[in-house]
């Protein structure tokens, strides 16, 4: 049960982070669907706080030692419990945010795509896993920053990844 909810936490804003643009044209649409797949990966992501795996659950091995691997202990569960209630929170506040700009949808992209990788981030077993997700992490939030596209925000962007990048290295 925890590995199709966790797999699902993940997958379900990452496909709707994937596909937001090319399920509907409307800006309007787009917004309720943004947070329909927002709200779907929430309840899986606070549904498998529910379930306790007696093993952590192994999704990818990789030769004889790496592997991509999820698992809930006290602090994973809080954060899979924190991240969920925040996006939500943020994604309501983020209506009013983008009601006006003109590519809402890519603002709903990587916002959707940020949340996955959070997800899995906050059930991460292991380094390799909190590591794979971390990256991924970084590369959805960047478009985050640069989202006025401006200079200010561009560069704020730039700084972020060289940061992140070269921090975690």
């Amino acid at each position: 049960m925890f590995a199709s909810l966790i797999l699902l936490a993940i997958l379900i804003p990452a496909l709707g982070g994937v596909l937001i643009r090319r399920l509907s044209a409307d800006p309007k649409t787009q917004e309720k669907l943004s947070l329909a797949f927002l709200a779907f990966g929430a309840a899986c992501a606070l549904m498998s706080l529910l379930t306790s795996p007696d093993a952590p659950f192994v999704l990818l091995t990789l030769g004889d030692s790496v592997r991509v691997e999820f698992a809930l202990d006290a602090m994973n569960r809080f954060y899979l419990a924190f991240v969920p209630l925040v996006w939500l929170g943020v994604g309501v506040y983020a209506l009013e945010y983008v009601e006006h700009d003109e590519n809402p949808a890519l603002f709903w992209r990587y916002y959707l795509l940020s949340f996955a990788a959070l997800a899995g981030l906050s059930a991460s077993a292991n380094l390799i896993t909190l590591y794979m997700f971390y990256e991924m992490m970084t590369l959805c939030t960047v478009p985050l920053v640069a989202y006025n596209r401006d200079g200010q925000a561009v560069a704020a962007a730039g700084k972020y990844l060289l940061y992140s990048v070269f921090g975690a290295s």
